[in-house]
């Protein structure tokens, strides 16, 4: 089976989720806390990071999405505040811009980028990114790591244009029409179980890599294959190649 292209998810699959995500979550929680004139104490704080769940929903889901979960929470620790979905997952991408801004050059990879990008660029593989991170974050992150030459598209939350978010599907319908190819000649390569429903909604190839929240035993019922990290990726394209 010929792979034409592939695209991947970011955070957990590119970059080290536990040490940039992570680790921001706690003082982006603080940050909520004084925004919204509630008291920082522990238990408040452990409130906003269980309601947005650094390894879970955090993990592939949209500011908005993570907005819906927090309002309810909010609310009850500041009964006199109104909370605009919109208004609060600003905030939470601009709180979280600030935290992960803060690893300036030291974004934690989870192997070489642009060497590994190079190499399927050599080998004549389009490649892309499918994250529910921000446009401008996404690029932004690939620049610092020398990688952004390589990528040819970006699907990201707040594109330029409208766009359908992981898990739909359809993304993968675009996709496979800006390169020429068939959905199922595209693999795509993510951590959560969100990436792999995303490549079977879009007859892709789900390859699951356990370099970020997913587990193998999360992973082995809806990936295709499963791979410790983005490191042995080549080898498995290679394999997949040969296959059929």
């Amino acid at each position: 089976m010929r792979i034409d292209g592939i695209l991947f998810d970011k955070d957990g699959t590119l970059i080290d989720y536990y040490k940039s995500w992570g680790v921001a979550t706690a003082p982006v929680a603080d940050k909520l806390l004084e925004y919204y004139n509630i008291d920082k104490t522990d238990e408040n704080r452990e409130k906003l990071v269980d309601g947005i769940n650094p390894y879970g929903g955090l993990a592939y889901k949209t500011f908005s999405m993570v907005a819906q979960d927090l309002i309810p929470i909010i609310s009850e620790l500041n009964h006199e505040i109104i909370i605009s979905e919109r208004h609060l997952a600003q905030k939470l991408k601009s709180f979280y811009q600030k935290e992960i801004l803060r690893l300036g050059e030291n974004i934690p990879c989870i192997a070489d980028l642009a060497k590994i990008m190079e190499e399927f660029s050599k080998r004549n593989k389009k490649i892309g990114i499918a994250t529910t991170d921000t446009y401008e974050a996404t690029k932004q992150t690939m620049k610092i790591l020398c990688a952004e030459k390589y990528i040819s598209n970006y699907f990201t939350d707040e594109m330029p244009i409208d766009m359908p978010v992981k898990p739909d599907g359809k993304l993968l319908d675009i996709v496979a029409k800006n390169w020429n190819t068939k959905p199922e000649n595209i693999a795509v390569v993510g951590d959560t179980v969100n990436d792999m429903k995303f490549a079977h909604n879009g007859n892709a190839i789900a390859v699951g890599v356990l370099s970020g929240v997913g587990t193998e035993k999360d992973l082995e019922v809806c990936a295709d294959y499963i791979i410790p990290s983005i490191k042995e990726l080549a080898d498995l394209i290679d394999q997949i190649e040969k296959e059929n």
